[in-house]
């Protein structure tokens, strides 16, 4: 496990998102790119898992011990349309997960229960499996919005193989967040995977 610099880290658990793939949906979405909705950097892109806030150096390794517990299988995640939480004000734009979801969602489950056993809070809403693109500046129309996703519904930006689970720090700066790796589990790669995952 890498050690943070700060005693406490803003942190969360994600999956990490081949180059190529965040190229495909950044292409087929730079058409929200204006004063409307404000773009998550390419670099940024991410299927997030938890949302841990600060956790202090204890934590972080209590944390990765959980996720090392975790005997999962390395798993294919397409990723095919764009979506929205709030079809009446959708101000956040999604990619959306095919298959792979029921593997994420099981995770998700298996990781709330021990991380709530360890006291870590985590986040309580409904959790739905996306790549957040874009969120709205203030003003944008929600029809020219809807529609634009109606036209993706059924895109397919690609299909990779996720081999790890990662524990990272967010530090908030005035341009975007900068992430750095704290732990990562490593899902076992069975030998019928090797050499699957599609571009």
């Amino acid at each position: 496990m890498q050690a943070t610099a700060d005693s406490k880290a803003r942190a969360f658990i994600g999956i990490e998102l081949p180059g190529w793939l965040k190229e495909n949906i950044r292409s087929s979405a730079i058409k929200l790119q204006d004063d409307r909705f404000r773009m998550v950097g390419i670099d940024n892109m991410h299927i997030t898992l938890f949302f841990l806030g600060d956790i202090d150096r204890r934590q972080q390794a209590l944390v990765g011990e959980v996720m090392d517990r975790q005997g999962n299988d390395a798993f294919n995640i397409s990723v095919v349309g764009l979506g929205t939480f709030f079809a009446r004000h959708p101000d956040v734009i999604f990619a959306k997960i095919g298959r792979g979801k029921e593997e994420l969602l099981g995770i998700h489950r298996s990781l709330s229960k021990e991380l709530k056993d360890l006291g870590i809070k985590v986040e309580h809403k409904y959790y739905v499996p996306h790549i957040t693109l874009a969120k709205a500046r203030g003003t944008y129309s929600r029809k020219d919005t809807m529609d634009f996703l109606e036209e993706s519904t059924n895109t397919s930006f690609g299909e990779f193989m996720c081999e790890s689970i990662t524990l990272k720090q967010s530090v908030l700066t005035s341009a975007s967040p900068i992430y750095t790796d704290i732990h990562v589990k490593h899902l076992k790669l069975l030998r019928r995977q090797l050499g699957t995952g599609s571009q």
